[in-house]
Parts: structure tokens; C-alpha cells; sequence
């Protein structure tokens, strides 16, 4: 019988391993020929090299991934803990934007410590938003003049069809979702019953 939980943790692990080397699973593997690895001896630390004897590794030279920063802001590591679990936010423009900032998760969700100890996902993260709550709240940084952008006026337009942030940048929502709390309460409203803890 396969240990669920083994599993979930295999998945979790590797999805944090794609995250902070800063890649995206692939299917184009690089194949070394077996004649062309020199293999360790038995007293030497065992290392993989190529005919060239460069290791396969990163260089003392190199930056790690992780620290690599197109936005000139702090590293996109703040966010790690959370992307644990919610790895569909590591590539979302409003996540990797504000990351770059230096605004993490935490800045507008909490910190969520109950939250991220709950394994078996039942526990609401400490700040959630409904539709009508976003813009009040995006507003609180960004500024009312940004209400006055041509698009955000038509946006915001007089038909009743009002739009909210999360809908033009990025794509800020939890797409699949297998628990779901109400905004206001907390209250769990949606459940899959899966519990990982049982």
C-alpha cells in the first residue's frame, strides 16, 4: 500500500526544489554517454564529472538562482513557505512582482502560521478576501489616483459589470481548490474531507 502522506511530501519537496533552483520541470534531460563519466576512487569524495573534469555543479563563482533578481528588489525567497503548498503562485505576476518588491505573501494575507502547520488543510489563512474587499485594499498602497487610469475607469465602469484587480493583473486566485473558507467568518464552507493527518 502506497503511504499518502510519503507521497504528498515527495511532491511537496520536489516542488520546492523547482522553486528555488529557479526552474520549471522539463523534458529535454541532458544524457551523459557512460564512457565519458570518470568515475570517483573508492577514498575520494564522489563527484560526477565529464571528460573535461568540470563538475556538474554550481560554480564558486555563480549566484544561486534564488538570488538572482531581475526587479532590483529584495529575492523572490520570501515567498518559499507559502509556495510550498501554493506552487501555482511562483510564476503569478502579482506575486512575482510584489516579491520583487520586497512585499511578500505575509504583507497581505498574514503570516498564517496555524494555517501553514495544518496539514490537513483545514485551517483558514488569516486574511482572505472577497471580490468587494480587493480594491479597498490594493487601494491602500497603490493610491486612489489610480482610479483615474483610463482602463481602471472602464473598468470600474457604470454597467454593473465592475472588475477587481486580480482580474486584469495576474491571475490571483486559487484556481482548484479543495477547501474554501468564507471571507468574512473563516468558516470552512467547502471541504474534500481528505485529511492527510488520519
Amino acid at each position: 500500500m502506497i503511504d499518502l502522506r510519503a507521497c504528498l511530501w515527495i511532491v511537496v519537496v520536489s516542488a520546492m526544489v523547482f522553486v528555488v533552483l529557479g526552474c520549471e520541470p522539463t523534458s529535454e534531460l541532458a544524457v551523459v554517454p557512460a564512457d565519458e563519466l570518470v568515475v570517483a576512487v573508492e577514498d575520494e569524495e564522489p563527484l560526477l564529472l565529464l571528460d573535461d573534469e568540470e563538475p556538474l555543479l554550481l560554480l564558486d563563482d555563480e549566484e544561486p538562482l534564488l538570488l538572482l533578481n531581475e526587479g532590483g528588489g529584495e529575492d523572490m525567497s520570501i515567498n518559499l513557505r507559502c509556495h510550498a503548498c501554493h506552487y501555482n503562485f511562483s510564476q503569478e505576476e502579482i506575486a512575482g512582482t510584489h516579491a520583487r518588491m520586497g512585499i511578500g505573501c505575509e504583507d497581505c494575507h498574514g503570516a498564517c502560521d496555524a494555517h501553514c502547520d495544518d496539514e490537513d488543510n483545514i485551517t483558514p489563512p488569516d486574511v482572505m478576501f472577497a471580490p468587494e474587499m480587493i480594491e479597498p485594499f490594493c487601494l491602500g498602497c497603490h493610491g486612489e489616483e489610480l482610479l483615474e487610469v483610463p482602463d481602471h475607469k472602464e473598468a470600474r465602469g457604470d454597467d454593473g459589470e465592475k472588475l477587481v484587480c486580480t482580474q486584469c493583473h495576474g491571475d490571483h486566485r486559487m484556481n482548484h481548490r479543495t477547501r474554501d473558507w468564507d471571507p468574512y467568518t473563516g468558516e470552512l464552507i467547502q471541504d474534500d474531507n481528505v485529511r492527510m493527518m488520519e
